[in-house]
């Protein structure tokens, strides 16, 4: 399964640690998207994590 974060608030690294001990940096994470995004940034994201 493939799964896409959207936040609109700082993110709390101490906790993203917790959850995925692995993860170092949100590039780390395949679809971490940030709020305020459009609709065709959003499209992007999720055309790009299902090829």
């Amino acid at each position: 399964m493939k799964v896409c974060f959207i936040t609109a608030f700082e993110v709390n690294y101490k906790a993203l640690k917790a959850v995925f001990p692995s993860v170092n940096s949100l590039e780390d994470i395949g679809c971490f998207i940030r709020k305020p995004v459009n609709v065709e940034d959003l499209v992007k994201h999720i055309e790009g994590e299902l090829r």
